[in-house]
């Protein structure tokens, strides 16, 4: 599904430069150059979750090799993450979410 102005609104920063990222908590949207939502997650620390190449899907996303990935980022309380992240996911059903990390999408 493409992102909405809400989501075009808010923070972002381009995934090879994920170190940037802020260590905070909140939901963030990776988004591809025509604002197709790929995969939305919750951090405690938005940073250390994308830290190096430790992120669950970031083999998939770079298998992608003809996209621009970018992470928006909005900032929540750690209390509210497990909600807000449900409701996201339901609201947007990105492509790899509720799928297995192996399995690359088409």
């Amino acid at each position: 599904m493409n992102a909405n102005e809400y989501i075009l609104q808010l923070p972002h920063i381009s995934i090879k430069s994920r170190e940037l990222l802020p260590e905070n908590s909140g939901i963030y949207y990776v988004l591809d150059e025509q604002f197709i939502v790929w995969y939305v997650g919750q951090a405690k620390n938005l940073r250390s979750r994308w830290a190096g190449d430790s992120h669950h899907r970031l083999d998939q996303l770079q298998k992608q090799r003809k996209k621009q990935f970018v992470i928006y980022y909005e900032l929540v309380a750690e209390s509210y993450l497990n909600a807000m992240e449900r409701q996201r996911i339901e609201e947007y059903n990105p492509q790899l979410n509720g799928e297995h990390p192996d399995k690359l999408s088409q």
